[in-house]
Parts: C-alpha cells; structure tokens; sequence
C-alpha cells in the first residue's frame, strides 16, 4: 500500500513539473516575440528599455517573492508542529 501512495505522490509532481514546464515555454515565447525597444516614463524620469526586460524583472521578482514565502509558510509550519 506505500508503494501504491508513493506513486500517487510521484505522479503528482510529475505534473507540477509539466504544468511549470508549460508555463515557461509559455513565456519565452511571448518574451521573444517583444524583444523592441519601448519608453518608459516613472515619475520624472524616462528611460527607454527592451519589452523583455519589462516582462523578465516582474518575473523574476514573482518568483523569488514566491520562493520566500514558501520557505517561510513551511518554517512556520515546522515550528508549528514542533509545539
């Protein structure tokens, strides 16, 4: 019967890895298909940068703010468990 579960489990994340997968090839298409130069104005300044840029820093920053909460969520829940 572990053996049974542990499959469920594996199959699982082998969909997470699918779904993520399609999500970043989702994206490098749509990245690579923007690659001018556009203008951007915040506050006084104005700078001029590539469309990839402005699609891969929001990105990037999703995921690291992502990754820091899930590192917190799960401490929080160990310590949780220990009490």
């Amino acid at each position: 019967m572990r053996i049974h579960l542990k499959n469920i489990g594996d199959s699982g994340m082998q969909f997470k890895r699918i779904i993520i997968f399609i999500i970043i090839i989702l994206f490098l298409i749509v990245i690579f298909q923007n690659l001018d130069i556009t203008s951007v104005q915040l506050l006084f300044w104005e700078v001029e940068i590539s469309l990839l840029l402005i699609f891969i820093i929001p990105f990037i920053l999703g995921i690291i703010t992502g990754l820091i909460l899930i590192s917190s969520y799960s401490k929080r829940k160990q310590k949780k468990d220990l009490s």
